[in-house]
């Protein structure tokens, strides 16, 4: 577990380690009950490795030994173990420095803590570099005392379909509907391919708490874009749940034009009703990589590289407007793997336009940034130029459409000649 705020990471650990049956159960008598009403839904891709793929979900009836550790308006630090996965799930969110949380979206991705740090762990596995959004929060002094937030990560490796391969949401001490317990109240499903659909799908659980039968209507959904959200099966409408057993409605994200889908999936259950939000991205145009390396260059081996989305999907950080960094392949997995990183200059965001580039200012801001990494081959000082005719930006502030020629020539010495590339992501022009 790569969890950064070293003040708890010893005791979310040893907590980890008890879930899973580890040996380490005295930690987790020493440990209250932080957080009785949680609950998590997280969600992979089927990609190669890790223990995220696939869906889990927790909640007060299947959460065994607890919850641990504590959310303050700086750090949240949430780990708790079982599920439907009988997995231990862990959760950091640290705000910018010097600040304090509020609703908003947060990039997750600065180790310096400058942007907000976010890390995520399931079973086996975790990732850093978590985009996360808070959409409602409580607090009383220094501790959240209610907490919805959604959160997102490729964690560096390609899958099938879109480039983002963890999306999930944790909530506490949220509204939920008396005699049931359900999972997320609110999904965003990772930007999808017009015409794609997620890589898996989601499945929204009513589990009937009480001691009685509950009767459950006929599920459906609404809004402008509710079309979008395929219903994979149902299992719940028109059924009545014995007392304490659940039952699972699936819904995949599948987007028919190009922007922001939103929907909600209603479940009537006897008088009442259970309301879910559904929002996704439509994602339009092309995603490739072309390289041109010339013979004996460093970088690309002096070869012609072309790479489309459909062959090793691109992962762009969601980084703001003042960077653009992609990465193409999973070292070890992929025989292509290749990064592009590009930078504005201080105070400016990366747009459409015609510039001198040279590696240095990546670090310097003083300039316009670049840096191309091939199958592990890069340069310790570069110049080149970079031409962009697309740069554009989600309501978030990540990248939704770009589109860049550039040159690149290493300054090291034996380096070889200047490659040239041409990069597209949702490009429409």
């Amino acid at each position: 577990m790569r969890i950064r705020s070293t003040a708890v990471t010893s005791v979310v650990a040893a907590f980890a380690l008890a879930l899973i049956g580890l040996g380490a159960a005295d930690a987790v008598a020493s440990v209250p009950n932080a957080f009785p009403t949680l609950r998590a839904t997280i969600a992979g891709g089927p990609f190669d490795g890790t223990d995220f793929a696939g869906v889990s979900e927790y909640d007060p009836t299947n959460i065994s030994g607890g919850t641990c550790c504590y959310a303050h308006t700086d750090v949240i630090d949430i780990a708790t173990g079982g599920g439907t996965r009988h997995r231990a799930f862990a959760l950091h969110l640290q705000a910018p420095t010097g600040q304090t949380f509020h609703t908003g979206m947060y990039y997750g991705d600065d180790v310096y803590g400058v942007r907000g740090d976010a890390s995520v762990q399931e079973g086996g596995s975790d990732c850093e570099g978590v985009r996360f959004t808070i959409t409602d929060l409580a607090s009383s002094g220094t501790t959240v005392t209610r907490l919805d937030v959604q959160f997102q990560t490729s964690c560096n490796t390609a899958i099938s379909n879109n480039d983002a391969t963890i999306f999930g949401e944790v909530s506490f001490n949220e509204p939920f509907t008396a005699g049931t317990s359900t999972g997320a109240r609110f999904l965003r499903w990772p930007d999808t391919p017009v015409g794609a659909s997620t890589p898996v799908s989601m499945p929204f659980w009513v589990r009937n708490t009480t001691a009685s039968p509950l009767v459950i209507g006929h599920a459906g959904r609404t809004g402008a874009q509710a079309t979008d959200f395929r219903v994979a099966s149902d299992g719940c409408s028109g059924h009545t749940l014995a007392a304490h057993t659940a039952c699972a409605i699936q819904v995949v994200f599948h987007p028919t034009a190009a922007g922001a889908r939103n929907a909600w999936l209603n479940i009537p259950v006897g008088a009442r009703s259970i309301t879910t939000q559904l929002v996704g991205t439509g994602s339009p145009g092309t995603t490739l990589l072309r390289i041109q390396s010339p013979a004996g260059a460093w970088v690309g081996g002096g070869g012609n590289h072309f790479i489309p989305n459909t062959a090793e999907p691109m992962h762009v950080s969601p980084t703001g407007p003042t960077q653009f960094v992609a990465r193409l392949g999973d070292e070890g997995v992929q025989p292509e793997t290749w990064t592009v990183h590009i930078t504005a200059p201080r105070g400016r965001a990366v747009s459409a336009g015609s510039y001198s580039t040279s590696r240095d200012a990546l670090f310097t801001y003083a300039g316009w940034g670049l840096d191309v990494v091939g199958n592990g081959q890069g340069c310790n000082a570069a110049v080149g130029h970079l031409t962009i005719t697309q740069a554009q930006y989600d309501a978030d502030q990540a990248p939704s459409v770009f589109h860049a020629t550039f040159s690149f020539s290493c300054q090291d010495a034996g380096a070889g000649g200047t490659l040239t590339g041409e990069i597209e992501y949702h490009a429409t022009a």
